[in-house]
């Protein structure tokens, strides 16, 4: 082989490893992978492409528990039975509801049916101490209010959708389809996931 042959070699030998480390670079993205972020997982908002998003209330959880999820569900989740409550109809929304309370977890459901006795959804979550589930965004029962404010400030309702009282609650999204944070002493001691109002 002569060296005029080996330098063309070289070159597009060298050629090539650029196009594929460029090829190679341009497949890699910042986007997280599409599905439900794992129990664990905290999804904090992305970036500012994300400041333009609204409060997709069906979008977050409370650990593995989302809104909407079926008896089946629940039961594979949140060990142990249930205390239940009365299986009421309610008017305001035509459904059933019967509170389903794990004390020992510090879990409350509201579950929702079509009809009395009927199969059941989760219609709302509602989470105190000792529970240690956290949100999507990876707030818990003791996250500070500072905290809440900084990860859910851009999705605070206004006056017309609700209130957030310093100190006192911090509500995203709304009243009708959101997330309530209740504080005490500065820390989360609640945090509802559902329609507080209809």
């Amino acid at each position: 082989m002569n060296p005029s042959s080996r330098s063309r070699i070289s070159v597009l030998s060298l050629a090539l490893s650029l196009l594929f480390g460029v090829l190679a670079t341009g497949c890699v993205t910042d986007e997280t992978p599409s599905g439900n972020p794992s129990d664990d997982a905290v999804t904090p908002p992305a970036n500012n492409a994300d400041a333009a998003e609204s409060f997709d209330m069906d979008r977050e959880s409370v650990g593995k528990l989302r809104l909407g999820l079926s008896e089946k569900d629940v039961r594979a989740i949140v060990p142990g039975e249930p205390q239940k409550g009365e299986d009421e109809f309610w008017g305001a929304i035509g459904e059933y509801g019967q509170e389903w309370n794990y004390p020992a977890q510090g879990i409350t459901l509201q579950m929702m049916s079509a009809t009395s006795g009927g199969e059941k959804v989760v219609g709302s979550i509602t989470i105190t101490a000792p529970s240690t589930l956290k949100c999507r965004r990876g707030i818990e029962i003791g996250s500070s209010e500072a905290d809440v404010r900084r990860v859910y400030g851009k999705f605070q309702a206004t006056d017309s959708e609700g209130f957030s009282e310093p100190g006192s609650s911090f509500v995203a999204g709304s009243i009708y389809d959101g997330m309530i944070f209740t504080f005490s002493n500065g820390k989360v001691s609640e945090i509802f996931l559902g329609a507080a109002a209809e």
